[in-house]
């Protein structure tokens, strides 16, 4: 039978509406701002602006409305691929919401625990350290980390989708993640496509002793590509076997199994339920966060659809009320220093 901490949460699950909220804290530990008039955006996904009061009306923080698995009370700020040179203002930027936050000046707005950042790491010890040392000041203290996308194609255009571990790249990467352990931030690692499990796995096995690093998305799976499924495993378990301490965030899910070409919010139980279960099984409760990633989520689902889902599967699951609040405080807070 399905614990009651969590039956009710999923009592009333659709696809696109959620459950009756608990009386749980939730840290968001995957949140996104955009905004178009500051700053340009790398790739095809940011369309418009998106504040933390867009949010907090679209997550149902501060209690506002429903969220499937609680009220999210605290969020992480993760870089939205601001083009490089804009990196730097995008902290100063979060760093702003966060102060917005703090003083109420957006009703219902959750405290922002942390910021990560954008740093080109292929540019190697000098630029990371440039970058970094910008950021500070700016940062108000909530610098935490550093995400810099393992795009398909590196920034010069030259090279495949393993470009990160080619002999042109791969020493000066090392070198951004050596800057990174030396200041105590994490790395947090997202892959585009299958074509790279090997090689981001082979990158994280040379990483620097006492690199912390957070797996995004469940490592990106393909979910209309159920073929794919056992080679995705295998990547968790490479990585898992690489670094003990890797943390893994349970996020991204909607938006890999509605894809590129389906219609917005195709997607179903049934289809994602069991990628989040592999990746609980691989990774266990102590090493999961939960992340939202909205507004990204928002271009192919909804956030509280997502949030049901999640609370469908953790019923399912016979979570216990520890394991919930590992997966959705304690994990996060450990992680990310809040």
């Amino acid at each position: 039978m399905p614990s009651p901490t969590v039956t009710a949460l999923c009592a009333a699950f659709t696809l696109g509406a959620c459950a009756p909220a608990a009386a749980r804290r939730v840290v968001d530990s995957h949140v996104h701002l955009a905004s178009l008039s500051r700053f340009a955006y790398a790739g095809d996904w940011v369309h418009t602006s998106h504040s933390l009061a867009d949010f907090v009306d679209d997550s149902g923080a501060g209690g506002g409305g429903c969220s499937g698995l609680g009220d999210v009370a605290k969020v992480v700020f993760v870089q939205a691929s601001v083009v490089t040179n804009a990196s730097v203002g995008e902290v100063a930027f979060y760093a702003a919401a966060g102060r917005e936050a703090s003083v109420g000046a957006v009703p219902g707005a959750p405290e922002v625990g942390a910021i990560v950042a954008y740093v080109p790491l292929e540019a190697g010890r000098a630029a990371a350290e440039h970058y970094l040392d910008a950021m500070a000041p700016a940062a108000d203290g909530l610098l935490r980390g550093v995400r810099r996308i393992l795009e398909l194609t590196p920034p010069s255009g030259e090279g495949g989708p393993c470009w990160f571990t080619e002999p042109a790249h791969e020493a000066k990467f090392l070198e951004g993640l050596q800057v990174l352990a030396e200041r105590g931030l994490h790395f947090e690692l997202l892959t585009r496509n299958s074509s790279q499990f090997d090689c981001a796995a082979s990158l994280m096995e040379k990483a620097p002793q006492g690199l912390r690093v957070i797996l995004d998305h469940i490592g990106a799976p393909d979910m209309n590509n159920p073929a794919e499924f056992r080679t995705w495993g295998a990547f968790l378990r490479r990585l898992r076997a690489a670094l003990p301490t890797l943390y893994v965030k349970v996020s991204g899910v909607p938006e890999r199994a509605v894809g590129k070409e389906n219609p917005w919010n195709a997607w179903t139980f049934q289809q994602v339920r069991p990628y989040i279960d592999e990746a609980l099984d691989v990774f266990g409760w102590g090493r999961v966060v939960y992340g939202g990633n909205w507004f990204v989520v928002a271009n192919y689902a909804s956030y509280k659809g997502w949030t049901g889902a999640l609370a469908k599967a953790l019923a399912l699951r016979n979570a216990t009320a520890g394991q919930l609040d590992a997966l959705m405080w304690d994990n996060a807070h450990a992680m990310y220093r809040l």
